[in-house]
């Protein structure tokens, strides 16, 4: 085998060789520029998460100021109904005590004008009975 024929065996070895290496580089090529799109996907998706994230901590913050509201208003609630509940006890609950004494009184006030209606009635007929006879 002469130079030239050693040379010519060579290049088609090395092109047998760098031809598959050059292909797999331009598919490892294409594969590092598919990962870069993705990541930069991911990145994107990732700052729309923090953005959510965080409209999802103000949310929850607002909601935490409401309930401490909703709890103030409620402890003001109960202290009013505890007042309203004094308040009925002492003073309308004293209140129906004088009105059923003032009933009981007037019951007795109506029997005892019933009692006298009865002996005025009987007096008058006493009376009517002695003009006629006379």
């Amino acid at each position: 085998m002469n130079d030239n024929e050693l040379i010519q065996a060579i290049k088609e070895a090395f092109k047998e060789t760098i031809i598959p290496l050059e292909t797999r580089m331009d598919n490892m090529e294409i594969d590092i520029k598919d990962m870069r799109t993705d990541m930069t996907d991911m990145r994107g998706d990732m700052t729309d998460m923090k953005v959510r994230i965080s409209n999802i901590e103000n949310e929850a913050m607002e909601t935490k100021y409401i309930l401490t509201d909703v709890r103030r208003d409620l402890s003001k609630v109960e202290s009013d109904t505890r007042k309203i509940k004094v308040t009925i006890e002492n003073d309308i609950k004293k209140g129906i005590g004088l009105l059923l004494d003032g009933h009981n009184l007037d019951a007795e006030n109506i029997k005892e004008i019933k009692e006298t209606v009865e002996e005025i009635k009987e007096t008058v007929l006493a009376l009517d009975i002695m003009h006629m006879s006379k």
